[in-house]
């Protein structure tokens, strides 16, 4: 797993959200703001 490459994007992806989760309310929203960064 830890050589997965999906695995560290959905990683990445995860830290991302979390970090910018307290900003806003819908998690659609906070999940469309850090594909747009990709």
């Amino acid at each position: 797993p830890d050589l997965n490459p999906i695995e560290k994007f959905w990683a990445s992806m995860k830290a991302k959200i979390k970090k910018i989760a307290d900003g806003i309310k819908s998690l659609s929203v906070c999940v469309e703001t850090v594909f747009q960064t990709i």
